[in-house]
């Protein structure tokens, strides 16, 4: 009697619950891939599936990013003049599709360009780590730090004594850590007197987070000068460290009026994991100077947005390309938006390279990365397979004029998932600067044609097919 009561009275919950929770997911989704998954999970094990969509398929991060940064750059540009506003600082030669781009990426991100940037490469960490450990030996008022892995070894400790002897000397400190990436680690610099923070720790009723990483790299020090990237802070990019170096990079030194906009999503981020406003001339100074003649603009980019900016920008600036793309990136899993935006480049006759490491540090994105190559070959696209070091560096140049720096991979972990941050440059000397790098590194790759791809033994081919199909989960 007990038994058949309570399944009378189950039953009819579970269909509600269904039907409500399939109701937010037609409300909520923009994959429709996604919303169609979801839904079959949901229907397929009722009860089950209502509450796996509640603990990983609700997207919980919620900021209002654009209103705080609005205030705390001051006022952009409105609707009415904001394109102009947002775009008087390009170079007037600039071609009419470069200036559509740069019209749509201020539209996207309600960031305007600034003009006046200075951005110097630095190789591996070998360059990189002195000098950023150098900015903070000498600021005087503030430190900001954002990275995805702070490795406790010779590399994370040099870093964690830097910031504890500036903490010691008076300078307000903010270290950000990912609570995935860098486990422990914030507890370990708190325990050096540094204020720190993990971002997005996961808990039982909030699995999800597991996903949703901070993969940006910055220090910023007293306001005005910056450091931003692919590099995470650990011994691997390090030729002289005790480890052995297996990750090349790159991370950029920046001066000028971008720093703000930098500094203002580490503000955002730092507010976003319970930390004190960051506010004043400590952190954001008044006048900052314009030591060069870049015109740049941050990108951020998270699962806090409807859709990805960067992968948005991306396809405008293929479709922009008149001459050459050269991208570099570690892990290549584009969508087929991406793939549609690069083999369209390639027809039109734009030369289009891209670098991929021969060996992936993660086999199964090799693997994957392998199964989508063919089209894109068979387009005209060039693609090059670096050697060993594995390259990690994420760099993007469009015509020798335009590009892209940050810690953006070409994946769908960095388009949907993760908490991004990139910078668009539009300046011929900078690009050609990256170009050479990027050309130097081609150079001592092997180019991938479409015979070896298609002379692969089937087992090779189905093994790729087979890791493809979990792309959307790498």
């Amino acid at each position: 009697m007990l038994e058949s009561l309570s399944s009378s009275f189950l039953a009819p919950l579970l269909i509600v619950a269904s039907l409500v929770a399939s109701a937010h997911i037609l409300l909520s989704k923009e994959d429709v891939r996604a919303a169609i998954g979801w839904i079959a999970v949901v229907w397929i094990a009722p009860g089950l599936g209502v509450l796996l969509y509640l603990l990983l398929g609700i997207n919980r991060v919620r900021r209002r990013a654009q209103e705080r940064r609005r205030r705390r750059l001051g006022d952009l540009p409105g609707e009415g003049e904001g394109d102009s506003a947002a775009l008087d600082v390009l170079d007037p030669t600039a071609d009419p599709a470069m200036v559509a781009h740069a019209r749509l990426a201020w539209r996207l991100t309600r960031m305007p360009l600034t003009a006046g940037n200075a951005l110097s490469p630095l190789i591996d960490g070998d360059e990189a780590y002195p000098a950023m450990l150098d900015a903070i030996a000498a600021a005087r008022h503030s430190v900001a730090l954002s990275t995805y892995i702070f490795q406790w070894d010779e590399t994370g400790r040099s870093f964690a004594e830097a910031l504890a002897r500036a903490a010691a000397r008076g300078v307000r400190t903010a270290v950000l850590v990912d609570a995935m990436g860098s486990p422990f680690v914030a507890r370990r610099l708190r325990r050096l007197g540094i204020e720190a923070r993990a971002f997005n720790m996961p808990s039982p009723g909030h699995l999800a987070l597991l996903n949703l990483r901070t993969h940006r790299k910055l220090l910023v020090a007293d306001g005005c000068q910056a450091f931003t990237g692919g590099m995470n802070i650990r011994d691997v990019h390090r030729r002289g460290g005790r480890h052995a170096f297996s990750a090349r990079d790159v991370m950029f030194a920046v001066e000028g009026p971008v720093v703000a906009q930098l500094m203002s999503v580490f503000a955002e981020d730092w507010r976003f994991a319970g930390g004190a406003p960051l506010e004043g001339p400590d952190w954001f100074p008044e006048d900052l100077v314009r030591p060069g003649g870049a015109v740049c603009r941050t990108v951020s980019d998270g699962p806090d947005m409807r859709f990805s900016a960067v992968a948005w920008i991306l396809e405008s600036i293929l479709a922009a390309a008149r001459n050459r793309v050269v991208v570099a990136t570690p892990y290549f899993l584009p969508d087929l938006g991406l793939i549609a935006a690069l083999s369209q480049a390639a027809l039109r006759g734009v030369e289009v390279h891209v670098l991929i490491p021969e060996r992936s540090n993660y086999r199964v994105f090799g693997w994957a990365a392998q199964a989508q190559l063919l089209p894109l070959v068979e387009h005209g696209c060039q693609v090059h397979l670096t050697p060993p070091p594995f390259d990690h560096s994420k760099l993007m140049v469009v015509d020798g004029y335009w590009a892209l720096i940050g810690s953006s991979n070409w994946d769908t972990r960095s388009f949907r998932l993760n908490f991004e941050l990139n910078c668009e440059v539009y300046d011929g000397k900078f690009a050609s600067r990256i170009e050479a790098i990027l050309d130097e590194r081609m150079a001592a790759a092997r180019p991938l044609s479409r015979e070896d791809l298609v002379r692969r033994p089937l087992a090779r081919r189905l093994r790729d097919r087979a890791a493809w199909l979990m792309s959307p989960y790498l």
